[in-house]
């Protein structure tokens, strides 16, 4: 069962990354949050284009751990790896929000 599950959520993933990388732009949304062992996890959306369905939709994105500083810099970091991993191109990124937090924003680095 937990095969199945893993494998489910592999093709998932390349379902929509396949979707994101097609499409002419996309918005990314991210906050933070405490699990409940209190430690921090980044949370992330995307919207953009779906060209097979014609209109604008939201995704879910990745739920990643912050182990260690939960700074602007850090969670960029931690953005910025799955971007390059993925292969997801920041010139396509026309927008991004956030809940206005210091952290989130980089105002302390």
């Amino acid at each position: 069962m937990k095969l199945r599950s893993t494998m489910n959520a592999e093709d998932l993933k390349h379902q929509l990354m396949a979707k994101l990388l097609e499409a002419p732009f996309f918005a990314l949304q991210f906050d933070g949050t405490a699990d409940i062992k209190n430690y921090a996890q980044l949370i992330v959306y995307c919207r953009f284009p779906d060209q097979s369905l014609g209109k604008i939709v939201e995704h879910y994105l990745f739920c990643l751990p912050v182990e260690e500083q939960t700074t602007g810099e850090f969670i960029f970091s931690k953005l910025d790896k799955f971007m390059e991993n993925e292969n997801v191109p920041w010139s396509k990124c026309v927008a991004v929000t956030t809940d206005g937090a210091a952290a989130m924003m980089g105002k302390h680095k």
